[in-house]
């Protein structure tokens, strides 16, 4: 079926028509045929609520499902909301759908493309848009239903008073969400997903001021969230958190979150992380557990004040980080606690802060039977303060039954505006279970430079710093500027009618000197090269 506005290029034209060009609703919104009522109820001769659309939802739902298509207008009306077992296909050409709430409720398919919906100004305490399966049991996994598709939606919750969710996905077999723009206000989150078996997000986008933009609970089987963009704008926890699963339920959980971009403007948060992924809460270990977690190719920004960390991690099984570069301000970059077995791997991080982290990397064992085996190699850490951190951190639960631990740190690389104080340290009940290699790591410290007073023209001044330097020079009237290396004497600048300097820089090496030859004086301020 069919629909489109109640005006056409030539005239009237039906609301809502099938392919056979049969009326369903009329040009001026009453319903004519029984098939767009719900199901056992009779409303031929009413009018259309929802400019149409939910009775051509209706009538695919009652002829055993097919296809509703949405022409290009802006269509107002009250909530929407479907319950089926057939296949429903919704498309469009990019509509404006104004409805305060719309759900889809199948045991069935239903894939959903190329639509907008836009919150009207009406009080709704439930998710905007709601895609769920059939069974109330989110812990029930065998009685998980329905697949939904949704490619290409535009969802804008800004205008309502949401205090729940924009998009929430809930007790399906499958969901794969791709190409989505949520925007929302300040009181809600952006996706929450629910009891799932199968969760695939790719090239989404995200403008809250939530604190949780993403959030995956109980999602049993495999969440996969990739080239997305998230914004977050205030809030106290994270601007990404993805619990993968809760494993009394099912023992396999696999986590990837691949060409991300999160930025959180929030200030004053404390205790959050930009990234959390929990594959087990539970305080006892499960056996048959498999679980791998990938984070790979994120860049982040936050200006939020002492995350907890950068990244967190709570479960066992696998977890390796490749490719995060990081501006932010953390406790920790990477905190792995409450960790059955596990084997992990850090690769080509980059972190630069404004802050003092209290611990780089730090890692909390659940119990003494928790090992714990990884690597950290090719990071950076660059800090605009003198950093007084702990590179690698654990705290051991007992005084007895230590679990092993053994965890290799190569190829690092750290400047800061001091040296770093500590390598590492193992804080609580220490013993020799913790073995740790340094190797190739560079500490270094950002020197400071006075910069001299400019001399009379003609005169040289030379750079006594044991490392080089930058001269830039501001004003005056400069003639030349001449650079003396090794005996040698080159003209690196010269204007015979003199010019004013506008932040030209020039390199001085240890041991050279700079030239200045002007009319006027200019400024100069010197940093290190």
């Amino acid at each position: 079926v069919v629909v489109q506005p109640p005006v056409g290029p030539k005239g009237p034209q039906p609301m809502v028509v099938n392919r056979y060009g049969d009326w369903i609703v009329d040009p001026y919104g009453t319903i004519q045929n029984p098939a767009a009522c719900p199901q056992g109820q009779g409303c031929v001769g009413q009018k259309t609520q929802t400019a149409g659309i939910q009775e051509a939802i209706n009538y695919i739902i009652n002829n055993g499902g097919g296809r509703v298509f949405i022409r290009s207008g802006t269509y107002n009306g009250s909530q929407i909301v479907a319950n089926t077992n057939v296949p429903l296909l919704i498309e469009g050409d990019q509509p404006i759908i104004n409805t305060p709430f719309f759900q889809i409720i199948t045991t069935s398919f239903a894939y959903l493309r190329n639509l907008s919906f836009i919150q009207s100004s009406t009080t709704n305490n439930t998710p905007f848009v709601w895609l769920k399966g059939s069974t109330s049991n989110p812990a029930d996994v065998d009685a998980y239903q329905g697949h939904v598709v949704a490619e290409q939606l535009y969802i804008d919750a800004q205008a309502g008073t949401l205090s729940n969710d924009i998009l929430w996905v809930a007790q399906l077999k499958t969901a794969i969400l791709r190409d989505i723009k949520l925007v929302g206000p300040n009181t809600a989150g952006s996706l929450q997903t629910y009891g799932i078996g199968i969760l695939k997000v790719e090239g989404m986008e995200a403008v809250s001021q939530s604190g949780v933009l993403i959030y995956t609970d109980n999602v049993v089987g495999e969440v996969d969230i990739s080239d997305s963009i998230i914004y977050a704008s205030s809030g106290n926890q994270a601007s990404l958190a993805v619990v993968a699963v809760l494993p009394t339920w099912y023992p396999v959980a696999h986590v990837r979150l691949k060409g991300l971009k999160l930025f959180d403007t929030a200030t004053g948060s404390t205790g959050g992380q930009i990234i959390r992924v929990l594959t087990n809460t539970s305080n006892t270990p499960q056996s048959g557990q498999d679980y791998s977690v990938v984070v790979e190719d994120v860049d982040i920004s936050s200006s939020s004040s002492f995350l907890d960390s950068v990244i967190a991690h709570q479960g066992g099984g696998t977890l390796s980080i490749k490719n995060v570069r990081a501006v932010a301000n953390p406790n920790a970059f990477l905190h792995v606690f409450n960790n059955y077995p596990m084997a992990f791997t850090a690769e080509a991080i980059s972190l630069y802060t404004d802050e003092n982290p209290t611990n780089l990397f730090r890692f909390e064992p659940l119990n003494n039977s928790s090992p714990l085996v990884g690597s950290i190699r090719s990071w950076k850490i660059y800090s605009s303060s003198s950093i007084n951190a702990y590179l690698f951190t654990t705290d051991m639960p007992s005084s007895t039954g230590y679990p092993y631990t053994r965890v290799v740190i190569d190829d690092y690389y750290i400047i800061d505006s001091n040296f770093l104080n500590a390598v590492v340290t193992q804080t609580g009940y220490v013993y020799n279970f913790v073995s740790l290699t340094n190797k190739n790591g560079y500490y270094v410290a950002i020197p400071s430079v006075s910069t001299p007073s400019v001399p009379s023209s003609g005169t040289a001044v030379a750079n006594n710093n044991p490392f080089p330097v930058l001269v830039y020079l501001y004003g005056g009237t400069v003639t030349e500027v001449q650079i003396t290396r090794n005996g040698t004497t080159y003209t690196v600048f010269s204007n015979s009618s003199g010019v004013s300097m506008s932040g030209q820089a020039f390199r001085l090496d240890p041991g050279d000197s700079i030239t200045l030859t002007y009319s006027s004086a200019p400024s100069w301020v010197w940093v290190p090269a």
